[in-house]
C-alpha cells in the first residue's frame, strides 16, 4: 500500500505531537545512528487478530530535546566518575502480594477458622475460645514497623482484615441474639475480640498514613539535601543562580502511593535539576571566560552577575555593542576636546596678535612723539640761533606749536589722508607724513592709511614746525 507523503513541515508537526516517552527514545536513536529521520509506527489489534488502528508518521530531530537528553547523559557520566548516585534507590524487592499467610515472614495475620456458634437456650456448640486465641494472636502480630512497600501493603491489608473481623463478630453476635439467648460470656468474648480488632485497625490505619507521610517527607528532604550538595560542588559561580533551576519535588511525588514510586519520581526530578544546573554552570563559566577576555573594558560590565546567565551568542552581541558604543563615545569626546583646544589656541593667538599690534602701534606713537619733540627742539634751536626778528616780523611770527596730546587708549583710527587734506586746505600724502613729519599711520584699510583723531594736533604741529624750519633755512 502506497502512502501519500505530506509536506515536511506537516510531518514535523505530527512527530512533535507524539508522547514524550516516544520522542525521547527516537531522539536518542537519531543521535546514535546519525539518521535524518525515523518512521514511527504503532498499531492496535483485536483479540481475533484484526487490525483496529494504525498510526505512523515521520519524526525529525528536535535540537532542544536532544540537548536536554545529552545534558542528562553528561550528568550521569559525571556522577559515575565521582561515584555519586543521582538518587539512592532501594534494592529490588519482590512484587507486593498483599495479605498472604507466610509462616516464614510472620508479618501478616493468620487465616482464622470459620466462627461457628449455635445457641438454644444455652451455648450448645462453640469454638469461640479457639477463635479468640487465633484472632488475638494474629492481631498482635500485625507489623507496626513500616519501611518497605511490602510493609505498607501488609499494613493496609491488616486494616481491612481487622474491619472484616469486626463485621464477622458483629454478625455472629446478631445471629446469637436472633436465637433469643442471652449468654453473657459469649457476648463478652465477642465484644473483647471485636474491640481488640477495632483498636488494631485504627492504630495500624493511623500508623500507615503517618508513616507514609513521614517517608514522603524524608525522601523529599534527602533529595533537596543532595541537590544542594550538587550546587555546592559545581562552583561558586553557580551559587547566586541556583534559583534559576528549581526542583519541584513536592509536585513530583504528588499522587505516588508506593515508596518505590516516590523514589523513582524524585530521582527523575533530581536528574533533571542536576543536568540543568550543570549546563547552567558550564554556560556561566564560558561567559565568565568571555568577559575576562575583555578585561580592559571591565568597567562596561558592572552587571556581569546577570550577564553570565545569557546565551553565548547573546552575550557576545552585548559585549560587542557595548565596546563599540564606548569607542564611539570616546572618539566623540576626544574630537570635542581637540576642537576645544583648537578654539582656545586660536583665541590665544588672536589675543597675542592684537597685543603685538597694540605694542607696535604704541612704539610707533612713542617714536613719532619723540621725533616731533626732537623736531621742535631743532626748530627752537634754529630760531634761537637766528638774529632776533624785527618787531613787525615778531608780530607776524606764529606762536609756538602746542605740545602733542597723549594718545587715547583703544582709540579707533578713522582719519584718512583726504580728511586731513580737507581740514588743512591742501593735499598731503602718507610718505610726507611718515618720512618728513615722522608720523606713522595707526591702521591701514587695503591701500588707505588711517590715523587717530588724537594724532590730528600732532600732525598740525609737525606741519607748522616743518614750514618754520623751511623759512629759516631759506633765510
Amino acid at each position: 500500500m502506497m502512502e501519500t507523503v505530506a509536506p515536511e513541515h506537516r510531518e514535523r508537526a505530527a512527530g512533535r505531537e507524539l508522547p514524550i516517552h516516544h520522542r525521547i527514545q527516537m531522539e536518542q536513536q537519531l543521535y546514535v545512528s546519525g539518521a535524518e529521520k525515523i518512521l514511527f509506527t504503532a498499531s492496535r489489534w483485536s483479540d481475533d487478530g484484526e487490525l483496529l488502528e494504525a498510526v505512523h508518521c515521520w519524526y525529525y530531530p528536535d535540537e532542544t530535546l536532544r540537548a536536554w537528553i545529552l545534558a542528562g547523559w553528561e550528568q550521569f557520566r559525571r556522577d559515575v566518575a565521582t561515584d555519586v548516585a543521582t538518587f539512592t534507590a532501594p534494592a529490588a524487592a519482590p512484587a507486593v502480594a498483599g495479605w498472604l499467610w507466610s509462616k516464614q515472614r510472620q508479618k501478616v495475620p493468620e487465616v482464622l477458622p470459620a466462627l461457628r456458634i449455635e445457641i438454644k437456650g444455652e451455648v450448645t456448640a462453640s469454638n469461640l475460645a479457639e477463635f479468640k486465641k487465633t484472632a488475638l494472636t494474629a492481631i498482635r502480630r500485625v507489623n507496626r514497623q513500616l519501611t518497605t512497600d511490602q510493609d505498607f501493603a501488609d499494613a493496609e491489608a491488616a486494616v481491612k482484615w481487622c474491619g472484616d473481623v469486626e463485621s464477622r463478630l458483629e454478625a455472629a453476635k446478631q445471629h446469637a441474639l436472633s436465637q433469643m439467648s442471652t449468654i453473657d460470656q459469649l457476648f463478652r468474648t465477642i465484644d473483647e475480640i471485636s474491640a481488640e480488632a477495632r483498636r488494631a485497625r485504627l492504630e495500624v490505619d493511623k500508623l500507615v498514613k503517618s508513616r507514609k507521610e513521614t517517608i514522603r517527607e524524608e525522601i523529599v528532604r534527602e533529595a533537596m539535601h543532595t541537590l544542594r550538595s550538587h550546587f555546592e560542588q559545581l562552583a561558586v559561580c553557580i551559587a547566586p543562580h541556583c534559583a534559576a533551576v528549581p526542583a519541584d519535588f513536592g509536585t513530583a511525588v504528588k499522587g505516588k502511593r508506593t515508596v518505590e514510586g516516590l523514589r523513582n519520581a524524585v530521582g527523575v526530578e533530581m536528574a533533571r535539576a542536576k543536568a540543568e544546573s550543570s549546563a547552567l554552570a558550564d554556560r556561566i563559566r564560558a561567559s565568565m571566560n568571555m568577559l575576562a577576555f575583555h578585561v580592559e573594558h571591565r568597567f562596561l560590565f558592572n552587571d556581569a552577575a546577570s550577564l553570565v546567565t545569557k546565551a553565548p551568542d547573546d552575550l557576545a552581541a552585548i559585549i560587542t555593542n557595548r565596546i563599540e558604543a564606548h569607542k564611539l563615545t570616546e572618539a566623540r569626546r576626544l574630537e570635542a576636546e581637540r576642537e576645544r583646544i583648537r578654539v582656545e589656541e586660536e583665541a590665544r593667538a588672536e589675543q597675542r596678535a592684537a597685543a603685538a599690534r597694540a605694542e607696535v602701534q604704541r612704539q610707533a606713537d612713542a617714536k613719532a612723539r619723540e621725533e616731533a619733540a626732537e623736531a621742535d627742539r631743532r626748530a627752537r634751536a634754529i630760531a634761537a640761533a637766528t638774529a632776533a626778528p624785527t618787531p613787525a616780523a615778531a608780530a607776524g611770527s606764529p606762536a609756538a606749536a602746542p605740545a602733542a596730546p597723549a594718545p587715547i587708549a583703544n582709540e579707533a583710527a578713522t582719519l584718512n589722508l583726504g580728511a586731513i587734506g580737507a581740514r588743512l586746505g591742501f593735499t598731503l600724502n602718507a610718505a610726507f607724513l611718515a618720512d618728513t613729519l615722522h608720523i606713522q599711520p595707526a591702521a591701514t584699510d587695503k591701500a588707505a592709511k588711517l590715523y587717530r583723531e588724537s594724532q590730528w594736533p600732532l600732525i598740525c604741529a609737525a606741519i607748522v614746525r616743518h614750514v618754520e624750519s623751511m623759512k629759516l633755512s631759506e633765510g
